[in-house]
């Protein structure tokens, strides 16, 4: 008898609240697709999609709300995180060790309408 391998619920639970995401996300003119193994945490990048994008904190904070989640104490003073080529990121408690680990590519401040 072979032993199987443990089960991970974590792409479940993102696949679920992945809808409700893309649409906040399309409300502030971002597309957003989901990156990564989801093994550890959730992984989402959101990319300014139309001419008028919202600022990434916008975004971030409506899918904070959207999701019921937290930044967590010890992190908030560090947020957003500046990673390369100016993806902002956030980290987004969802509880029972569960986060999103956000990043936001900024809108281009040099496009027409900026």
């Amino acid at each position: 008898m072979t032993e199987k391998e443990p089960t991970n619920a974590m792409p479940i639970c993102c696949l679920a609240w992945l809808p409700r995401a893309v649409k906040v996300a399309k409300e502030h003119g971002y597309a957003l697709t989901v990156h990564g193994s989801l093994a550890r945490d959730y992984d989402f990048v959101a990319v300014p999609w139309t001419e008028n994008a919202d600022e990434p904190s916008e975004l971030a904070d409506a899918l904070l709300r959207a999701c019921g989640g937290f930044i967590a104490p010890h992190e908030a003073k560090d947020v957003p995180i500046h990673k390369p080529h100016g993806r902002l990121c956030w980290p987004i408690h969802l509880g029972a060790g569960q986060y999103i680990d956000l990043s936001v590519m900024q809108p281009n401040p040099h496009y027409p309408n900026r």
